[in-house]
């Protein structure tokens, strides 16, 4: 999945006014007739909501909208330049790079946020055209009859742009590498992500729609599933701290821990083992969110305990009591503490009516993630650019004037 773009936006430069004169028989001296420049085209983003990558902005460095004409005689204007659209995923994120050395590695300070597109459709510009050069007819005035003043077009304006494109899911999965997510997504939703007995089998972002009632009037939710998180994850190691940004426009997370490899395979081990374990999980996951964004510890919450068929009911037992124990000061869980199998679909019906149930009670996302500001302006005055600029004709033999 290509889920950042880095490239250069170039508007269109105005076109210059012209600065001619009438020339016909009965009226050699007719007057200025100089007409304007046309407009240059300007960039913007659109929102498709069909779209779910920006491969398309992949390996590519400039892209540029249309210069505005030159004006004509007779006083005909310029065509304006064509605006360029450039066309993202919902859920696209549009920075401005201020410092490019300092990006590079990896510096966030460099990036003005310019704005977001949430809306299928919605539209953003983010370099304007600049405006047309008006002609000499402008500037004719009773003591000025053969005006050689026009204006040259406005300058284009140029941006380094950031893209960062964040999934737009109802439900997240998180959890840490074989904790068995992407099995739960394939019995949930019609997904079918690789599955394999072994870490990192999931390498970028699934999604997945899960649908509950009759399919003519079925109450369908968006499910993602991100690769499987390790301790230091948002401190850059392994996979999935590239994609911890996806989880960021979700309503809902789900906790997914499970005994794993050893434990579920040692034979003697205790209840209170297990129960360790899982909970080492639930710490680590909550952990490395919070690092990265703290904001999304203030998410609803369910904790899925999968794999319960290698569980016997003695730990089944010891782990629900030690797993509602901690998390009883936790109140994004509120209690919503699952067993389930995907192998065996224990569960998996009381897990789709409780994500439904948490669902209805949140159908929008209580706090913003971003702490940006609540209007964010594309442009600040210093990028007031795009303005025409008086300049005159040089004239080498006035009698063709």
């Amino acid at each position: 999945m290509v889920d950042t773009a880095f490239f250069t936006v170039k508007s269109g430069r105005g076109g210059d006014g012209s600065a001619s004169f009438r020339r016909e028989k009965y009226a050699p001296k007719g007057g200025p007739n100089g007409g304007d420049g046309g407009f240059g085209g300007s960039v913007y983003i659109v929102a498709d909501e069909h779209k779910n990558t920006l491969r398309d902005y992949a390996g590519k460095t400039l892209f540029a909208a249309q210069d505005g004409d030159q004006g004509h005689k007779q006083e005909r204007s310029g065509n304006k330049g064509e605006d360029l659209e450039l066309v993202v995923p919902l859920g696209t994120v549009v920075w401005e790079v201020t410092d490019q050395e300092a990006f590079r590695q990896r510096d966030r300070s460099a990036l003005r946020l310019l704005g977001e597109v949430l809306e299928p459709q919605q539209k953003m510009l983010v370099a304007r055209g600049g405006l047309g050069g008006r002609g000499n007819v402008h500037f004719k005035s009773s003591t000025n009859r053969t005006p050689l003043e026009y204006e040259i077009g406005g300058a284009a304006q140029e941006k380094i742009l950031f893209l960062e494109m964040k999934l737009l899911a109802d439900v997240g999965f998180v959890g840490l590498p074989n904790a068995g997510k992407s099995t739960l997504l394939s019995v949930l939703t019609d997904a079918r992500p690789k599955i394999a007995d072994y870490p990192f089998t999931t390498i970028e972002p699934h999604l997945g729609v899960m649908s509950l009632g009759d399919s003519d009037e079925a109450t369908r939710y968006v499910l993602a599933d991100v690769p499987g998180l390790i301790e230091a994850a948002s401190a850059g190691k392994g996979l999935g701290h590239q994609f911890l940004r996806h989880i960021e426009r979700c309503r809902l997370l789900v906790y997914v821990i499970s005994p794993n490899e050893e434990t579920a395979y040692a034979a003697d081990r205790s209840p209170q083992e297990v129960s360790d374990q899982l909970l080492q999980q639930w710490k680590t996951l909550r952990s490395e969110l919070s690092t990265y964004n703290p904001e999304l510890l203030r998410r609803p919450v369910v904790i899925v305990i999968n794999k319960q068929d290698v569980l016997s009911a003695e730990e089944q037992k010891s782990v629900m009591q030690a797993v509602q124990a901690a998390t009883t000061e936790t109140p994004e869980v509120n209690g919503h503490v699952l067993l389930t199998s995907a192998i065996t679909q224990e569960g998996i019906e009381k897990l789709k009516n409780t994500l439904h149930e948490v669902l209805m009670k949140h159908q929008t996302l209580s706090t913003a993630v971003d702490t940006a500001e609540d209007s964010i302006p594309v442009y600040t005055p210093e990028d007031e650019l795009g303005k025409p600029t008086l300049a005159r004709k040089v004239v080498t033999n006035w009698n063709k004037i």
